[in-house]
């Protein structure tokens, strides 16, 4: 297997190993220690605790990569609220950011009332909510 030396021999030089370490955990996936081996260095991970998590999605650390990094959130916090349709924030996501909210409360109109209710249809700031 080509070993330099005792350590090296039984753990996987055939893969490249530096050291025994290594060789156990897939440095054919370009690990660069045993740490990041097991975790989805071919994800492009930079280190073991990125690579569980969806760094395929161009997650920035583990907590992103569970949540709609795909759809450009920023952090965890918003990825699970609608960033599709252009949320700042999770607070926006939820309530109707396609009906051009700005936050929760001012959902483009005068306040959230108005905003769960129609905003489609430009309801007045009476709350109504405009489905008539």
């Amino acid at each position: 297997m080509g070993a330099e030396n005792k350590k090296e021999g039984r753990r996987g030089v055939k893969m490249g190993a530096e050291n025994k370490k290594e060789g156990r955990r897939g440095v054919k996936m370009g690990a660069e220690n045993k740490k990041e081996g097991r975790r989805g260095v071919k994800m492009g991970a930079e280190n073991k605790k990125e690579g569980r998590r969806g760094v395929k999605m161009g997650a920035e650390n583990k907590k992103e990569g569970r949540r709609g990094v795909k759809m450009g959130a920023e952090n965890k916090k918003e990825g699970r609220r609608g960033v599709k349709m252009g949320a700042e924030n999770k607070k926006e996501g939820r309530r109707g950011v396609k009906m051009g909210a700005e936050n929760e409360r001012n959902e483009g109109i005068e306040n959230k009332i108005d905003g769960r209710g129609g905003v489609k249809i430009k309801a007045g700031s009476e709350g109504n909510g405009g489905y008539k």
